[in-house]
């Protein structure tokens, strides 16, 4: 059933990119960037690592993700720290800092799903400090999308979820939680827009993913504490449910407080 797996992902894949794409242009970067985290390829991931390897490896993958996920928005934050140097430079300079960051999650391990709430709470607050300049709204703006980019992003998409399910097998939940989590949408969206688009979009569009990384970590949390106990579908509906519910509740604080 593997070769399934990222078959089923880049589909998925595919319908979120069109998705972000689509909020982009037409409602601006807050709303892309805290709708478009809801995650697509995560859930993908912990299903079938609780349907092929058990709930409770996939229960330990998710309490991996929430501290993976503050690997990811420190490299958002490096990349928009150093992008008027160029692209090259910022993914480089941001993929450094993401892969310090895990390979200190694979040596520690961990500090069970409180302790990493605690500590990705600590790099957000300092994430948002230093991109506290950068505001998370921008205009709609004009993307257009060929085939070949779209297809290109999914299937690179599957292909990471596909080694997640099959790292998991063999390497366990901290190496599956890891990469059901490797920063694909957070990567191709901020080379996109940063090919297309004056620098302070991306900007921008890398902020508000950075504050709507919450919806993952919502995701994240429900699911290693659903999936033992209801299984792994309707612990993913649970974990569906919170994401969405965190993503409209963002929308509105950001909106009603006029967050920059």
């Amino acid at each position: 059933m593997l070769p399934l797996y990222p078959i089923l992902s880049a589909v998925l894949t595919i319908f979120f990119v069109v998705v972000v794409t689509v909020l982009g242009e037409r409602f601006g970067t807050r709303v892309g960037g805290l709708v478009g985290t809801i995650p697509s390829l995560l859930l993908v991931a912990l299903l079938f690592i609780g349907l092929s390897s058990g709930v409770q490896r996939a229960s330990g993958s998710a309490v991996i993700v929430i501290l993976e996920m503050a690997a990811n928005i420190t490299f958002l934050t490096v990349f928009l720290l150093v992008l008027d140097r160029g692209l090259l430079v910022s993914m480089v300079a941001g993929l450094s800092v993401w892969a310090l960051f895990t390979l200190g999650i694979l040596y520690c391990g961990g500090f069970g799903l409180l302790g990493n709430i605690a500590l990705y709470a600590v790099v957000l607050a300092a994430d948002l400090r230093i991109l506290e300049k950068i505001s998370i709204s921008s205009p709609p703006v004009r993307m257009k999308y060929t085939p070949k980019e779209l297809l290109f992003r999914g299937l690179f998409g599957g292909v990471m979820i596909g080694l997640a399910v099959y790292l998991a097998h063999i390497g366990g939940p901290v190496i599956g939680g890891i990469f059901s989590v490797f920063p694909v949408l957070f990567i191709s969206t901020m080379v996109i827009y940063t090919l297309k688009h004056p620098i302070d979009i991306p900007r921008s569009m890398g902020k508000s993913m950075t504050m709507g990384s919450l919806n993952v970590i919502s995701y994240s949390a429900v699911a290693s504490l659903s999936f033992p106990i209801v299984g792994a579908w309707a612990g993913t509906l649970l974990s569906v449910i919170a994401s969405v519910l965190t993503a409209f509740l963002l929308l509105r604080i950001t909106s009603r407080l006029n967050v920059k």
